[in-house]
C-alpha cells in the first residue's frame, strides 16, 4: 500500500495550486469567457439581422404581390372602360349609319315615286292616243276621242289628259 505523509510540501502544493488558479483565472479563463460572450452576442446580432432581412424580404414579396394584384385590377378596369367606350362609339356610329341609310332610302323612295308618277302620267296620256290609233287601224277609220270609253284612273295613277 501507499502511504501518504502529510508534511509541509502539501501546504506548498496547495499554495501553488491556489496561485496557479488565480493566475489562470486572470489570464486565461476570464479572457476566454469574454471572447465566448462576445462571440455569442455577435452571433445573436447576426441572427437578428438575418431575421430582419427575412422579414423585409417577406414584406417585399407581400408588397410585390399586392402591387401585382392592384395593377391587374387597374388593367381590368382600364380594359373594361375601353371596351364600354368602344361599344358606345359603335352604337353611336351604327345609329348614325342607320339614320343616314334610312334617309337615303326615303329619298330613293320619294324619287322612285316621283319618277313612277311622271312615267304613269306620260303613259296615261299616250294610252288614249294609242288606243284611238289602234282602234282606227283595226276599224279602218278615224275614231274620235269622245267615243273611247274613259275609265277612272287606278289608285295612285293620275287621270289621263283630255284633248
Amino acid at each position: 500500500m501507499v502511504s501518504v505523509a502529510l508534511d509541509w510540501t502539501l501546504i506548498v502544493q496547495l499554495f501553488n495550486f491556489l496561485v496557479l488558479m488565480v493566475i489562470l483565472n486572470a489570464f486565461l479563463y476570464k479572457p476566454i469567457l469574454k471572447i465566448l460572450k462576445e462571440r455569442e452576442s455577435k452571433f445573436e446580432g447576426l441572427k437578428e439581422e438575418a431575421q430582419g432581412f427575412k422579414d423585409s424580404l417577406a414584406d417585399g414579396e407581400k408588397e410585390k404581390t399586392a402591387s401585382r394584384a392592384r395593377m391587374l385590377q387597374e388593367g381590368v378596369a382600364a380594359q373594361s372602360a375601353l371596351k364600354s367606350d368602344g361599344q358606345a362609339q359603335e352604337k353611336a356610329l351604327l345609329a348614325e349609319a342607320q339614320s343616314v341609310a334610312a334617309q337615303k332610302i326615303e329619298e330613293a323612295r320619294a324619287r322612285t315615286r316621283a319618277e313612277s308618277a311622271a312615267a304613269q302620267a306620260e303613259l296615261s296620256g299616250q294610252a288614249a292616243a294609242l288606243a284611238r290609233e289602234i282602234a282606227s287601224k283595226l276599224l279602218g277609220r278615224e275614231i274620235p276621242l269622245t267615243l273611247l270609253k274613259q275609265r277612272p284612273p287606278a289608285p295612285g295613277f293620275p287621270p289621263p289628259p283630255r284633248d
